[in-house]
């Protein structure tokens, strides 16, 4: 078995259930969200936490370290090599900081105010940071690797 599954899975011990349930959004975006996240970073993960607490579907772009593919693009975009950065076709809005593409997300989409929860976001954000620890630097640095004629299409929580 590779020490992605189990580190993976005391990754979402650690996050307490964030990202596994879900209340969906009552708007949905006519265009896919496009993410540009790195996989094993805090906040990134809490961006894809309320995705999935509000069902809303998104192109996830990586763009780890040494990343040729997404992480120039979201860096022509937004201007920096920052993630999670959000891109919205839909709205017009591009935003860094992941408490804010969270407040978007409920505002926007799930059309109600921030969960209680989401409003601690040092807590989230804490926690999220403890759950990324067992993993370390997987995710982190990109990897050799082809990419596909057309996107992945993944199903997760």
């Amino acid at each position: 078995m590779s020490r992605s599954i189990p580190t993976s899975f005391v990754s979402t011990l650690l996050r307490a259930g964030n990202g596994i349930n879900s209340k969906p959004a009552s708007h949905k975006p006519d265009v896919l969200l496009r993410l540009y996240d790195i996989e094993n970073c805090p906040y990134c993960r809490l961006v894809r936490e309320v995705l999935t607490e509000l069902d809303l579907d998104a192109l996830i772009l990586p763009g780890p370290r040494g990343g040729g593919r997404y992480r120039p693009e979201a860096e022509g975009m937004g201007g920096k090599a920052q993630f999670p950065y959000l891109v919205d076709e839909n709205t017009g809005a591009a935003m860094y900081e992941s408490l804010d593409i969270v407040s978007y997300l409920f505002e926007t989409y799930g059309q109600r105010s921030v969960p209680y929860k989401w409003r601690l976001g040092s807590l989230q954000t804490l926690g999220s940071m403890a759950a990324s620890w067992p993993r370390m630097t997987q995710g982190l640095r990109a990897e050799h690797s082809e990419q596909p004629e057309q996107p992945l299409e993944l199903y997760s929580f």
